[in-house]
């Protein structure tokens, strides 16, 4: 069953769906416009704060001192937990699987969809490239289990198909 976005009381009537590793190019490329830059592997061992700016430990020892300091290190931040800043965030109970994957015929381009069934919950969302989508399923035995199901089934078809006797 369809359900229209175009009604509700917003300026954009949409979802956007858009890949994280999208999302941190762009946000880095950004920053590095800013003149900011992004150090990695590091590992932020402490933090100190005076009048002048911010101190930063990393694990091998080196100190460097910036104006600012952005944790984006998750939920575990040192960063974060060290300026103060509360996590009022959660963990979820139940696990899924999330990934982006390229889908073939048949699956809308424009549509978020949502597949219910007694052993969980699926949804295939379309990313900007038109070629690819994010698909969460959970709970996560469930789809690990579907999802060993195809890959078997996907080497049967590769077997038949190496040794010369695909019948498609």
């Amino acid at each position: 069953m369809p359900v229209p976005f175009g009604g509700l009381p917003t300026r954009y009537p949409y979802t956007l769906m858009i890949s994280q590793a999208d999302t941190e190019a762009y946000l880095l490329a950004r920053l590095e416009e800013l003149g900011g830059r992004v150090l990695r592997p590091a590992r932020v061992t402490a933090v100190t704060q005076d009048a002048t700016g911010v101190a930063a430990t990393l694990d091998d020892g080196t100190v460097l001192r910036a104006a600012y300091l952005v944790g984006a290190d998750g939920m575990h931040s040192l960063v974060r937990e060290q300026a103060g800043i509360g996590f009022t965030g959660g963990t979820y109970e139940e696990s899924f699987v999330l990934a982006d994957v390229r889908l073939r015929g048949g699956v809308p381009k424009d549509e978020v969809i949502l597949y219910f069934s007694p052993d969980g919950l699926v949804v295939v969302a379309p990313l900007p490239d038109g070629a690819t989508a994010r698909a969460a399923a959970r709970p996560l035995r469930n789809a690990v289990l579907a999802l060993a199901g195809r890959v078997s089934a996907v080497r049967r078809r590769l077997a038949w198909q190496l040794s010369g006797l695909d019948r498609r």
